[in-house]
């Protein structure tokens, strides 16, 4: 796999880029998820 993507030059940082960042996307979205998760459950115990 690795090698195919290095075979294709420019390319391969496009796509890897996109990669990261859709990975970084996803994490914080579970990390606003989470605070929102423990606001949401603070607000409703007080």
């Amino acid at each position: 796999m690795k090698n195919m993507e290095d075979k294709k030059g420019d390319k391969t940082t496009l796509t890897g880029n996109s990669k990261k960042l859709h990975k970084n996307i996803r994490k914080d979205a579970l990390i606003f998820r989470l605070i929102m998760a423990f606001i949401g459950g603070f607000l409703l115990k007080s």
